[in-house]
């Protein structure tokens, strides 16, 4: 069995909370051949997104609280066999509504890696180093967006889009085989109140109260819905307006991704120097110019390839700031309900996420002001919450918080 303090360990659970975004984005490259292939319109194969969006936004919410009271690790393996058996549907869907259903019991699955890691991270650690340790996690993870399209781009143009499922499904259960064999249980107390929706919702109406998780939660889903209009938007717009091939897709999606990369490595170094306030502050000024050189580049007509990309990547940078850190924030309010503290804010981020790509999808034609304007305003939220709510969203900048003591605001 790995230490939960290793090095070893966090790039096990940083590969299981990347099989989210690994799916979305080996995904990408094959939009505009699925919908020749299963005879489906741009806006009902954009729709197969919002489909994984909605079911890793329902599945966070019920995975909690079972973690909470079940334990990690049993949660976990269920949570994985539905993503494997998801995987496969896809890989066989006959026509557009199964591959709809099929993603989105796959991100049902997925949603479990999400919400049972960040757990065990609050399980093992405390403070500042929860949030490190977070950041280390999206790090690495960071990087499955960055391979996952161009391996999905290199599939798609050797073996049609359905050889990017079955590659998903051995990843799958690679990862299952590892998390079983080499990480223990975690979770140290249990809860002991009997578990239905009613003690759940209780559950999360206490965290509905607390001021420094709303805040946190509510930036951190302004951050992943601008980052989901990019990515849920990007594929049409350089492939059917700028006319790149799938491989080019890939390799110019995987260059804006680097962005989430440069922002959770500089996250992972930033929070142990200057804490959690100051390194999302510094994400939120990221968005902020971001969005503005987005929206002057698209008035003054400089909307090519380049400048769309370099735009996306200080976006991206800034998002990767902000999203660990105000995860790991609202987190340390609620130690010992960890794993349905994460439920929910994972419910509301992927949610905002999943409205972010509808209504891109919805307006999508020829012109990239959907993307644009999604991205600009949720810069603009972003930019506003993060720096009006600084002081309630901060908590103490202690290396080692009291686990059984709300921080102040909560």
């Amino acid at each position: 069995m790995l230490r939960p303090e290793s090095r070893a360990t966090t790039i096990l659970l940083a590969m299981l909370t990347g099989v989210p975004p690994f799916a979305t984005s080996m995904f990408m490259p094959s939009l505009p051949d699925i919908s020749r292939s299963l005879s489906a319109s741009p806006a009902e194969v954009q729709l197969s997104i919002t489909a994984y969006l909605v079911g890793l936004a329902i599945g966070q919410i019920f995975y909690g609280p079972f973690a909470d009271k079940y334990g990690r690790k049993l949660v976990m393996l269920v949570a994985m066999a539905i993503f494997s058996l998801a995987t496969l549907l896809c890989a066989l869907a006959p026509n557009i509504e199964i591959l709809m259903l099929g993603r989105a019991l796959q991100a049902v699955g997925g949603a479990g890696a999400i919400v049972i890691t960040r757990a065990m991270v609050r399980d093992t650690h405390d403070g500042v180093l929860a949030a490190r340790e977070l950041a280390l996690m999206a790090s690495f993870m960071s990087i499955s967006p960055i391979v996952a399209p161009i391996l999905g781009g290199v599939l798609q143009t050797a073996s049609g889009w359905r050889s990017t499922f079955v590659v998903l499904l051995i990843f799958g259960l690679l990862l299952t085989a590892a998390f079983w064999l080499l990480l223990g249980e975690t979770l140290k107390h249990r809860t002991q109140e009997p578990l239905s929706f009613g003690s759940v919702f209780r559950t999360f109406g206490t965290f509905l109260r607390s001021p420094m998780y709303l805040a946190n939660i509510a930036l951190g889903a302004g951050a992943f819905a601008g980052g989901y209009a990019w990515l849920s938007g990007s594929s049409f717009i350089l492939q059917d307006l700028h006319h790149l091939t799938p491989l080019q897709f890939s390799l110019v999606f995987a260059i804006s991704s680097v962005g989430f990369l440069i922002g959770n490595t500089l996250a992972a170094r930033f929070v142990m120097r200057r804490g959690i306030g100051f390194t999302v502050l510094a994400g939120c000024s990221a968005i902020g110019l971001a969005s503005a050189m987005l929206l002057a580049a698209m008035t003054l007509g400089y909307n090519s390839v380049t400048v769309l990309t370099a735009c996306a990547v200080v976006y991206l940078a800034g998002q990767g700031l902000v999203m660990p850190q105000t995860m790991a924030a609202s987190l340390m309010a609620f130690p010992r309900a960890a794993g349905a503290a994460s439920s929910l804010a994972g419910f509301i981020q992927q949610g905002c996420g999943g409205i972010s790509a509808a209504v891109v999808g919805y307006y999508m034609g020829q012109s990239e002001w959907p993307v644009v304007w999604g991205m600009v305003l949720m810069g603009a939220f972003v930019v506003v919450v993060g720096f009006a709510t600084h002081r309630m969203r901060t908590p103490k900048p202690a290396l080692h918080g009291n686990a059984d003591r709300p921080e102040p605001g909560a």
